[in-house]
């Protein structure tokens, strides 16, 4: 009897009877539906969200979703484009969350404050990175489950975290997509050689030979769609330019980023970064000296005189 009922039932019908159902469940008591992962979802769920939100009759219904926003973006998923849509009409709310701080990450473990403190260094409060950095960690036989909390296995300063496999495939994927220009932009940022610096955006700009307003609107996209960088503020420069500022989200994206770049091409970045902060920063001789080092240009002076 279902499949005579259904035979030949359109898009359209099917969404208006799921809608009336729901109305109707909700009649007496209201529903409360959770959507978990929704940048995993089929179409079919795209287009029932966007029914039912905005559909005009009353109901006592709220529908709670949850995404990466990056994966969205990255994947082209029409769920992207819908959550703009009900933003603009307000149709519904965004509640961005924040990152963990590390006593959140104690919490979560119920484990040794030493353990803890690792795994929130690595994974700067990202719960997708920290839980991903976890499970390579136990595989490793570094962390073990006691219980209901968690053990390191060996002393602290043994470990050597490095970024798990799937982790990086995942950072290579979003990467990989972007366009050749956003690429070069991100090389070019990469080049500092310590935690997450900021880079600005005129010398490295001048490192590739690109505008600078180019480059700061590369690092806009990389930022407002990606998610990759971050504004940092500005920093003046010793001829009394100044210039935007931006820093990658994670180390993580910096050490894959850095891992892209092929050595020849790296030695160039910094030999070219080298030689325009010698001649426009007040640089420590040190700092021009490890960029010179990384370029394997031992002798700046004489390479340029011949």
């Amino acid at each position: 009897m279902l499949q005579r009922e259904i035979l030949g039932a359109t898009r359209e019908r099917m969404l208006r009877e799921i809608s009336e159902t729901l109305e109707t469940l909700t009649s007496d008591n209201p529903l409360l539906l959770v959507l978990e992962d929704l940048h995993w979802a089929d179409h079919s769920t795209v287009d029932l969200i966007s029914a039912l939100a905005r559909r005009r009759p009353s109901a006592k219904l709220m529908i709670i979703a949850t995404y990466r926003p990056v994966d969205v973006i990255v994947s082209e998923h029409p769920l992207n484009v819908l959550e703009k849509d009900l933003m603009v009409h307000q149709l519904c709310r965004e509640i961005a969350l924040e990152l963990l701080g590390e006593a959140e990450v104690v919490e979560y473990l119920a484990a040794e404050s030493s353990g803890a403190s690792l795994l929130y260094q690595h994974s700067e409060g990202n719960p997708l990175f920290m839980v991903t950095a976890l499970d390579h960690m136990t595989e490793r036989g570094l962390l073990s489950r006691n219980k209901e909390s968690w053990q390191l296995e060996i002393a602290l300063k043994g470990i050597d975290l490095e970024v798990p496999d799937n982790l990086h495939q995942r950072i290579e994927i979003q990467i990989e997509r972007l366009s050749a220009e956003e690429q070069q932009v991100l090389e070019a940022a990469r080049l500092e050689s310590v935690g997450r610096c900021r880079f600005g955006v005129v010398p490295r700009a001048a490192t590739i030979d690109l505008e600078p307003e180019a480059f700061e609107e590369v690092c806009g996209r990389l930022s407002r769609r990606h998610r990759i960088v971050r504004s940092a503020g500005s920093q003046g420069l010793a001829d009394g330019t100044l210039t935007a500022c931006y820093e990658f989200v994670h180390a993580l994206y910096r050490e894959v980023c850095y891992r892209r770049i092929a050595p020849g091409r790296r030695a160039q970045l910094y030999r070219r970064l080298g030689e325009w902060a010698e001649t426009h920063l007040e640089r420590e001789p040190a700092w021009l000296a490890d960029h010179f080092e990384q370029s394997r240009d031992f002798d700046p002076q004489m390479s340029r005189a011949s």
